[in-house]
């Protein structure tokens, strides 16, 4: 028993030692240990602060403003992160490098483009000028954004006010122009008379389109003299062309003068011509003299007729045959209202007509050799009316223009 009970007692003190080396304290960390990352968190509890941000890395942090750090949370619009002595900060752009700016010139650009197409169309109507114009309208977003960021727009604000009176004023002017030059240039294929009519009706279109120029142009001085510092800053910051102003009316009041000058020249030169005068028409050259009376017996039974003698001298300039004769002739009587030919009759036997026929007096039909020339009369059946006064005398001339001469019966 007692062997028993000793062994008993031997098991249960190794079971109490076993069992304090498994309940026992931990033993001080190595001194290393301390370095770890482990202890990096130490002292950290609820509502702890995490780091501070790291102004640069490219990523906006939690208290990063504007203000603390352009570099991450950019700036304003109208202003850039600009490095002061290695501090960055907001600073204010020069205007010319806003967005709201380079918006304006592209808006003026792309308008100025469509306006040089406007005017090499060469149109008669203004409504294609009228839309360019508002395009200048879409300037006036940006500009507003320029002022509210504090920038000067007195340049902007002349830019589109400006340019926006001139079109306005240039268009109709330009249209008037080529309307005037295009109705002569469908006239010029067409009778003499109509014509003559796009000649006068192009002339008074003309002279009203350079006096409108002129005000326009007086109007443009105005408006520089007035805002002469910001004409001259929209010219330098937007490339508004100087001569808009400067000259860009009195230009085109010479340029419409000119085109008169040469619409009247080309009306002279189609008459009405006067008795004696030599004109050039084609290869001919051609003059009417002094109108007179004759009257031949229409037949037998004795029936009259009065005619209007046409004395008329031709000459060949040119370097082939020409055909002319009476049958070129035309007269026109205002009171009747209607055009006579040459009709005498070949068999009457009154002394007039007899000269007329045989003694060579009338104008025969036939053709002109090179250099050649023939004189005669043309008698032209005027019905018995001797009433109109002066008479308009219309000469149609093979290969070229129809000569008109306007002469009174002495």
């Amino acid at each position: 028993m007692d062997r028993h009970w000793i062994l008993m007692m031997v098991v249960l003190a190794s079971a109490a030692l076993l069992l304090a080396g498994c309940t026992g304290t931990p033993s001080a960390p190595a001194k290393n240990e301390s370095m770890t990352g482990n202890n990096s968190q130490a002292g950290r509890g609820p509502g702890a602060s995490a780091s501070a941000p790291v102004c640069g890395n490219g990523k906006l942090e939690k208290g990063e403003t504007a203000a603390t750090c352009c570099r991450d949370a950019g700036c304003p619009s109208s202003q850039q992160c600009v490095n002061s002595g290695g501090v960055y900060a907001c600073a204010k752009l020069a205007k010319e490098d806003t967005n709201a700016s380079k918006q304006i010139a592209r808006i003026y650009q792309q308008a100025r483009a469509d306006w040089a197409g406007w005017l090499a169309s060469n149109s008669s109507q203004t409504a294609g000028a009228d839309a360019v114009r508002e395009e200048l309208g879409a300037m006036a977003a940006p500009i507003a954004q320029l002022q509210a960021d504090g920038y000067d727009v007195s340049a902007e604000q002349f830019l589109m006010e400006a340019q926006n009176q001139t079109w306005a004023e240039m268009a109709p002017v330009a249209a008037a122009q080529n309307g005037a030059m295009r109705r002569v240039e469908e006239g010029r294929g067409s009778t003499r008379e109509r014509y003559l009519n796009a000649l006068n009706l192009s002339l008074m279109d003309l002279d009203q389109a350079a006096y409108e120029a002129g005000v326009g142009q007086t109007r443009a001085d105005q408006l520089r003299g007035r805002q002469a510092a910001a004409w001259q800053a929209a010219v330098e910051q937007y490339g508004m062309p100087e001569d808009e102003l400067l000259s860009a009316f009195s230009s085109r009041k010479t340029e419409i003068q000119d085109s008169a000058g040469r619409l009247k020249a080309e009306q002279a030169r189609l008459g009405p011509h006067n008795q004696n005068e030599w004109v050039q028409s084609g290869d001919l050259k051609i003059r009417v003299g002094g109108l007179a009376r004759a009257g031949c017996s229409r037949d037998e039974h004795g029936g009259w007729a009065s005619y209007l003698v046409v004395p008329i001298d031709v000459q060949n300039t040119g370097d082939g045959e020409v055909a002319f004769g009476p049958s070129a002739l035309r007269v026109r009587d205002w009171y009747k209202n209607q055009y006579a030919s040459a009709t005498p009759y070949a068999n009457s036997t009154s002394e007039d007509c007899v000269k007329y026929y045989h003694d060579g007096l009338g104008l025969a039909n036939q053709s002109l050799l090179p250099g050649s020339r023939m004189s005669g009369q043309v008698w032209m059946d005027v019905n018995n009316s001797m009433n109109a006064y002066p008479w308009e005398i219309y000469v149609d001339v093979p290969g070229g223009e129809q000569v008109l001469y306007k002469i009174s019966l002495g």
